[in-house]
């Protein structure tokens, strides 16, 4: 009998042992519960969860720093605009342009603040800057302009550039390039041509433009596929450049008899005839020039 009772408790001694080294072990595989008090969490961390966001990211614009993103993000959020158009006009409005990019209130805010590199504006796709959304004038006066949906008030021509300023540092025989966007304005019925006109010291620079004419489709009743332009300056600076300060600018003409007369015939056609600028040149960089 007591035999019987000691291996009776040898058995329940080690089904209990048992029980507890499978509960034990149960604990272990389970997720951890953090500890009270703030987490902290470490920078690697941090980097590889923003590397996940960015390898799912469609835009050629690169991730800035940390620091720069979480600023961006902060104020997108302040703003109310996340991956959609965030714009209150019916989507008819905008149907010959491309698709709205995901990520464009993050490039736009990039290009705002100059984060962009010259490589990256050269390179930037029209899917950003056909965006009425990309010029600042468009939130300030273009969405009031633009809610006439009928089409029964139009300007007959008109436009903007942006943006309208530059500042450069240079080296004698050195080059770099700039880009502006010239657009045609508000519900504005015309297509308008336009040759650009570069203003500079010929002694200095050798100073071109891509393209130099070009035609401008309307923004009324509804924006059409070339509402906008996107024109990339080129500049070298000669070797024989003197030190100090110049100023390199654009303006915009009637383009040739040859050009406007393809134009006329098929659009009703504008020509640009008020100058825009108050008395400054549409578009201008301010270089410094520096011994090399």
């Amino acid at each position: 009998m007591r035999k019987q009772q000691n291996r009776a408790l040898i058995i329940a001694a080690a089904v209990i042992l048992l029980a507890l080294a499978l509960f034990l072990l149960l604990q272990a595989s389970q997720p951890q519960a953090p500890p009270h008090g703030p987490v902290q969490v470490r920078e690697h961390e941090i980097k590889i969860s923003y590397s996940v966001v960015e390898s799912r990211d469609e835009t050629t614009i690169r991730h800035r720093s940390l620091e720069v993103e979480a600023q961006i993000t902060k104020i997108l959020k302040g703003q109310g605009k996340a991956y959609a158009r965030a714009t209150p006009l019916p989507a008819w409005l905008f149907a010959e342009l491309p698709s709205f990019p995901h990520d464009f209130y993050r490039v736009e805010l990039l290009n705002s603040y100059n984060h962009l590199t010259d490589a990256e504006m050269l390179a930037l796709n029209e899917s950003y800057w056909k965006q009425p959304e990309w010029y600042p004038g468009f939130e300030l006066a273009g969405i009031s302009m633009m809610n006439n949906t009928n089409g029964s008030v139009g300007a007959v021509f008109g436009y903007g550039v942006y943006k309208a300023d530059a500042r450069r540092l240079a080296v004698q025989g050195g080059n770099f390039t700039e880009v502006f966007f010239l657009h045609a304005g508000w519900n504005v019925k015309s297509y308008q041509g336009f040759m650009l006109v570069a203003d500079y010291n010929k002694s200095a620079f050798e100073v071109s433009a891509e393209p130099e004419i070009f035609l401008l489709t309307p923004t009324s009743p509804a924006f059409t596929a070339n509402w906008t332009q996107k024109v990339v300056v080129m500049v070298k600076v000669s070797e024989a450049a003197g030190p100090g300060n110049y100023n390199i600018g654009f303006d915009v003409a009637v383009p040739p008899e040859e050009w406007a007369a393809q134009w006329r015939e098929p659009y009703t056609y504008a020509e640009p005839t008020i100058r825009m600028g108050f008395g400054r040149p549409l578009f201008e960089v301010e270089v410094q020039v520096a011994e090399k």
